[in-house]
């Protein structure tokens, strides 16, 4: 019997940063937004900033944001 090997789902967010959080991959990270965003028709850039805020204190977790926008 043949297995099917499994899928990586693109909600993961480690997945989801490599699809959609790349420079590699502007073109796909854009039509994703235009899916659910109401965008003007004509072009635009984006960029990929380093969106991980560092702890201040021993105590303090990393957080990241996945969007920011300016």
């Amino acid at each position: 019997m043949d297995t099917v090997p499994p899928i990586l789902p693109p909600t993961d967010d480690w997945i989801f940063k490599l699809l959609f959080g790349d420079e590699r991959h502007k073109d796909n990270t854009i039509a994703l937004l235009r899916s659910f965003l109401d965008l003007p028709d004509e072009e635009f850039d984006i960029s990929f900033m380093d969106t991980a805020l560092k702890p201040e204190t021993e105590d303090d977790k990393t957080l990241v944001c996945s969007i920011r926008w300016i």
